[in-house]
């Protein structure tokens, strides 16, 4: 299938979701929004981030369920909220794309638990400071868990942590910063 066919396929079903999530974001700036709704939001960002390889086909690192679960974690102060953030996002993510795997789920709980280390870092270091931070010990424990599983590093493992880390790392130090200024403030 090619890929003008597969961009045909972008309905208005799809555009009208992603209106209601610009507008959900919007309301987190200008209301406090229940946490369930914020966590609906940052698990529908997650699986719209995949949505990418279904045209290339390839995984390469390219994700929001990072930012997501860091956002959750640090908005809500929750450390459950950012467990189930963390899971449900990168394993309903892979669902999506057909890339799901038992792996989706190890990897998946070992980000949700990061939420704990948000928490414990949120009155020392800024949010962009803590995403990054979270980037590196994700992709860290990302390849070593892939390692202990296969039994070997493969370059596909290889290029998703140097995609992951430069992608998160302009997304957390510029991009968020303006966000978090539009939504914290």
């Amino acid at each position: 299938m090619n890929l003008v066919k597969k961009l045909g396929d972008f309905d208005i079903k799809k555009i009208i979701f992603l209106l209601v999530l610009g507008i959900l974001l919007l309301l987190i700036k200008r209301y406090r929004v229940n946490p369930f709704i914020l966590v609906l939001f940052a698990i529908s960002i997650s699986i719209l981030s995949l949505q990418y390889i279904r045209f290339f086909n390839i995984h390469i690192g390219i994700e929001l369920y990072t930012f997501s679960t860091v956002f959750i974690s640090y908005y809500t102060n929750n450390i459950l909220l950012g467990f189930i953030v963390g899971i449900f996002g990168m394993c309903l993510a892979e669902l999506s794309v057909n890339k799901f795997s038992p792996d989706s789920i190890l990897l998946g709980a070992l980000l949700g638990f990061q939420s704990v280390v948000v928490i414990f870092l949120k009155d020392i270091f800024p949010f962009s400071i803590i995403g990054l931070i979270i980037t590196v010990i994700n992709n860290i424990l990302i390849i070593t868990t892939l390692f202990f599983l296969n039994g070997r590093i493969v370059p596909n493992h290889l290029l998703y942590v140097s995609v992951n880390l430069v992608f998160n790392f302009v997304l957390f130090s510029t991009v968020i910063p303006i966000i978090k200024t539009i939504i914290f403030k």
